[in-house]
């Protein structure tokens, strides 16, 4: 995937790299993706909202019945945590606009995570 905030230069390399991943679910059996849904660190290593479109690439990834088990990582005091939350699915209410979607997702998403962090980490998601 192109470097992150996104750049008017690297949409067409983004695409791509969206095409790859979701090619790469249909092929593969038992597929495991990596995302960091914020799409890079953030300041003070808080949590942050994720890039518009995150959350509907992750409901196109839900879509192909793929569990999502979100993961808490952090430095502190020279080590690095890692640390695992149950699976879940991404259940999202019919009806909705596109960019509501895309909102609720990646909100959900990051709430889980940020559950998994301690609380200095959390950014908006306390």
């Amino acid at each position: 995937m192109p470097p992150m905030p996104p750049r008017d230069k690297d949409v067409a390399a983004r695409a791509r790299s969206v095409r790859a991943v979701l090619s790469f679910v249909d092929l593969v059996e038992n597929p495991v993706i990596c995302l960091a849904p914020e799409g890079g660190d953030m300041p003070g290593g808080r949590l942050a909202y994720p890039p518009a479109g995150a959350g509907r690439l992750m409901l196109q990834l839900a879509s192909k019945v793929l569990e999502f088990v979100p993961v808490g990582v952090w430095e502190q005091d020279g080590y690095l945590y890692v640390n695992f939350g149950p699976k879940f699915e991404l259940l999202i209410p019919s009806g909705m606009a596109s960019n509501e979607k895309d909102r609720l997702v990646a909100t959900t998403v990051m709430r889980k995570i940020a559950l998994l962090l301690p609380a200095y980490l959390r950014g908006e998601f306390q």
